[in-house]
This record gives structure tokens, C-alpha cells and sequence, in this order.
């Protein structure tokens, strides 16, 4: 009897292990001093993960007219983004250079059927420690996608931002824009997310692709929201939109 209850608590042990192994491992890096910050990570995961900034109704509503306005123009959706492992790899280990940053933009305006000769494409470094980790802004005149990079940049996020920008190309380039800026803003959102970048919204949130600068594992950012939605309005565009993507308008 006594060792089958030693048995089924190694076992229990064991899944519990592998349930928390990222926690597990964050501790042990903890104690061998390669994480140097006073954040509490399940605290700020948590917290994130709960953020919703848009009603129901709303995201149904804006989920339709992004799926409308990408069918008026023939543009293909529902294909998720995959980012190449040796792409990733480059990425995490060349500390987002910008020869890689570049090769990640022409990845997404492959994957969107954008033809990149169309955007100029600039890369700015910041020394922020802000709780803006990324930027990213579209010129409506000049099409210049400018992607603004500092020391909490995520590759995920990285993804999520540069896609957002991408969506404003091809709404701007198709006359298919909303008046409203904020409005204008989550519509480009919710697109971006349709057209595949779930996933990288999502992970953004999370923080699960930190870079490592200088030996240093940096600071968990508190965040509501990255973009203009949060993460639990991602989830819910992408449980929507997969509902409705054979539905006529």
C-alpha cells in the first residue's frame, strides 16, 4: 500500500513538474542570479490575461466589417503567420538586428500578399525603459512603416506590430479606412489578427519570447494592453471570426 501511494505521489510530482516547468526554471535561474528584476511574473501574467477593453457586441461588430472589407477586395484570410524556426532562431540570438528585423518584415508582407517595393520600411532604436516596449507607426502619404525597437522588444510583439502596421498598407491602399481614428486603430487591430497574427497578439501579452540583453533577463512590463484591444478581446476576435469566415454579408 505504502508504495503505491509513493508511486502515485512521484507521479503526481512529476505532472506537476511538467505543468510548471517554465516556473521552475525561472526560479532556478533565479537562484543562479540570471534574472535580475523585482516584478511578480504570475501576478503580471494574470493580470494581463484578464484584460478586456471591448464589449462583445463591439468585436462582432468590427470582426464583420474587417471580414467585408478583405472579401470587397479578394484578399485571402484565415491562414495563420508561421515565423520559420531558423527565423526565430536569428532573431532571439542576434538580439533583433536589423538584418534580421528585415527579414521578418518581408516574411509578413509575403504571408499579407504585399508587395514590399511599396513600403519603404525604416528600423529606430531606443534606449527606453518605458512600458512601451514597441512602436510602430504607417505614413498615409510617404507609406513609410517606421518600427520603433528598445529594450523590451519581444519577438512576438515585434510580429504583432509590424503586422498592424502591414494592415494599415492595404486598408489605406484600398481606400477601406474608418474616419474615427480609435476606431480606425481597433478595426486595424482586429484585421491584423484575422489575417493570422492571433497567435503573436496573444504571446505578446504573455511574454513569453523575452530578450536577453547583457546577461540581464529584463523587467515584466505591467500591461493592460499592447495595442488598441486587449488580450481577452484577441482571444474573442479570433473564436468570432473563425465562426463566421464562411458567413455572407
Amino acid at each position: 500500500m505504502k508504495r503505491i501511494l509513493l508511486i502515485s505521489f512521484v507521479v503526481v510530482l512529476i505532472l506537476y513538474a511538467i505543468y510548471y516547468r517554465a516556473y521552475i526554471v525561472y526560479f532556478f535561474k533565479l537562484l543562479k542570479g540570471e534574472i535580475r528584476h523585482n516584478n511578480k511574473i504570475k501576478n503580471l501574467k494574470n493580470k494581463n490575461k484578464k484584460s478586456r477593453l471591448l464589449k462583445s457586441s463591439e468585436i462582432k461588430k468590427y470582426v464583420e466589417c474587417s471580414i467585408e472589407s478583405l472579401r470587397k477586395i479578394n484578399h485571402s484570410f484565415g491562414i495563420k503567420y508561421k515565423l520559420e524556426p531558423y527565423l526565430m532562431q536569428k532573431l532571439k540570438y542576434s538580439r533583433l538586428d536589423d538584418k534580421s528585423v528585415i527579414e521578418l518584415y518581408e516574411s509578413i508582407c509575403k504571408h499579407m500578399n504585399i508587395n514590399k517595393s511599396e513600403i519603404e520600411f525604416r528600423i529606430r532604436r531606443t534606449s527606453s525603459r518605458s512600458k512601451t516596449p514597441i512602436a510602430g507607426s504607417y505614413g498615409y502619404i510617404d507609406h513609410v512603416i517606421s518600427i520603433e525597437i528598445s529594450t523590451y522588444t519581444t519577438i512576438d510583439r515585434l510580429v504583432a506590430t509590424i503586422a498592424h502596421e502591414c494592415t494599415h498598407h492595404i486598408f489605406h491602399s484600398n481606400n477601406m479606412e474608418i474616419k474615427d481614428i480609435r476606431k480606425n486603430e481597433i478595426l486595424t487591430d482586429t484585421s491584423a489578427i484575422i489575417l493570422g497574427f492571433g497567435e503573436y497578439f496573444c504571446k505578446a501579452y504573455k511574454d513569453e519570447s523575452r530578450i536577453i540583453y547583457e546577461g540581464e533577463f529584463l523587467e515584466l512590463i505591467d500591461r493592460e494592453k499592447l495595442g488598441y484591444i486587449g488580450y481577452k478581446d484577441v482571444k474573442s476576435v479570433m473564436k468570432y471570426s473563425k465562426r463566421i469566415k464562411n458567413k455572407k454579408f
